[in-house]
């Protein structure tokens, strides 16, 4: 954890300050990890392992210019970290040879424009989601990303990671909201840069330091749709062919009937003390195959739940919907659509790092596929991980040519160590199972470390390429958060 120089640290104080330098074991250590869930399993001699040496915190952009200049010339490796919400381990360091760049005192909001329809807001990379949310909300407008992690994420976060957000079937991903882009690269330039060329880039070419997002008017209220299916097949027919005929709700889910029960038994109103529900959990993880089959058997739900969600001010198109809802012969329901927006927010590192502290594991899956491979590539991630692990699935973020599958994976051992083995076959396992189905193991989650073994299935064809050639260009040194993407 000392490997660099108190010389060379001492040089970098001066240059920015004391106040920006922290060498705190405590903060180091804190930073050694995101929310990357196989880091969980770390002790702390593990943990300490990928500690950096310092974790600097600029407040201005002439401080984080002068790190990357300092950073370039001594040949220093940077990490950059916005709120440490990722959760593929992007943001923790290789080794105590590194310092992290915390951008989250970069928090300003620069400019807001409300021209009517034509809104935007300028603002620094490192604010926090929620806080920006908060903020145009003031002013009567949304923003048109609004990821689960919203209020633990940073903008800069959204954009290195590629993210997407709960209204992307609406309003796209990050990459759709950037109207300008601003970064510092290696030696300290300051520059406009192409919102195209750092989308993915998990902080591998610079650090972003100030985006320009489209606004929307805050919505004035909500339309909703939702039915269950007897398969998944006649719900993905429909919701391509809304899709692609540009009819387009805000939200667009379907759960899978193992999902939907969960989720909406999740949702109720319970007796149980969390700390008792974390028991049951517990005991229920040790038996994924019994559990498989209660969940499956002949008096369990077995239908798929289509949940859409319309803004009021797409009247037509919530129309259009339900008229071919209504010819289906299904029942139509407002009830899980609106439980849905209103339990949206249930992202929760508390409960999963509780799990980890039970010995048990559980983790997220983020594959995208085309419409015609998305029901095998769903068959064929039960089939391999439900002997193993408990295993839902919903899809989402939908595109004319195909869809996120969501796979939620959790599970445990006879001991702790075994725990953190099956973990690691269960992910090895899904990730393989992707790849032969012919899908992308990434959507909105990045690489990190999690997926770096898989990264040449994890993008368009050509990106990599093209990313290495920007690397080249940017970050000859490789100074640049490395042994992530490259």
């Amino acid at each position: 954890m000392d490997d660099i120089s108190g010389a060379l640290k001492r040089d970098l104080g001066r240059r920015l300050g004391n106040d920006a330098i922290v060498e705190d074991y405590a903060e180091r250590f804190r930073a050694a990890r995101d929310c990357w869930s196989a880091g969980l399993w770390w002790d702390r001699e593990r943990a300490a392992r990928h500690a950096p040496a310092a974790v600097v915190r600029p407040v201005n952009l002439e401080g984080l210019c002068r790190i990357l200049f300092w950073a370039d010339s001594q040949g220093i490796a940077l990490v950059p970290r916005g709120g440490g919400s990722g959760v593929c381990g992007a943001a923790v360091p290789k080794d105590g040879e590194s310092i992290v760049v915390e951008t989250t005192a970069l928090k300003k909001i620069i400019r807001l424009e409300t021209l009517g329809d034509s809104a935007s807001v300028t603002v620094e990379a490192g604010m926090l989601g929620g806080d920006l949310e908060a903020a145009v909300n003031h002013q009567g407008y949304a923003l048109m990303h609004v990821p689960a992690s919203l209020d633990i994420s940073t903008v800069g976060g959204w954009i290195a990671a590629g993210s997407y957000g709960q209204l992307s079937t609406l309003y796209g991903g990050i990459g759709d909201q950037i109207q300008s882009l601003q970064a510092v690269f290696p030696g300290g330039a300051v520059e406009t840069a192409a919102p195209e060329s750092l989308l993915l880039s998990e902080g591998g070419l610079g650090i972003i330091s100030q985006a320009t997002l489209r606004l929307r008017p805050k919505p004035e209220g909500h339309f909703f749709l939702s039915g269950e299916f007897e398969n998944m097949e006649d719900p993905l027919a429909l919701l391509k062919d809304l899709i692609r005929r540009g009819i387009r709700p805000e939200v667009a889910r379907l759960y899978d009937p193992v999902e939907a029960k969960t989720s909406l038994s999740a949702n109720r109103r319970s007796f149980l003390s969390d700390q008792l529900k974390l028991k049951l959990a517990r005991l229920a993880l040790g038996y994924p195959a019994l559990l498989r089959r209660l969940q499956t058997n002949p008096w369990a739900a077995k239908r798929w739940l289509l949940v859409l969600i319309f803004e009021k001010s797409r009247h037509g198109d919530y129309l259009e919907s339900r008229r071919l809802l209504e010819g289906m012969n299904i029942k139509i329901d407002e009830a899980p659509a609106r439980l849905w927006l209103a339990n949206r927010f249930q992202w929760n590192t508390g409960k999963v790092t509780a799990l980890f502290e039970q010995g048990c594991f559980a983790d997220s899956l983020d594959a995208w596929a085309p419409w015609k491979t998305l029901p095998e590539l769903h068959r064929r991630l039960i089939e391999s991980v439900s002997p193993r692990a408990a295993v839902m699935a919903h899809v989402s973020h939908a595109d004319p040519e195909g869809a996120c599958l969501y796979l939620l994976i959790a599970g445990r051992g006879k001991s702790r160590p075994e725990s953190e083995r099956l973990h690691q076959e269960v992910w090895r396992l899904a990730m393989e199972t992707c790849v032969s189905a012919g899908a992308r193991v990434n959507h909105h989650h990045g690489v990190g470390l999690a997926k770096r073994e898989w990264r040449q299935h994890a993008y368009r064809p050509g990106w990599l390429s093209e990313f290495a050639q920007l690397k080249r260009w940017r970050d000859p040194k490789g100074i640049m958060n490395p042994g992530k993407v490259l």
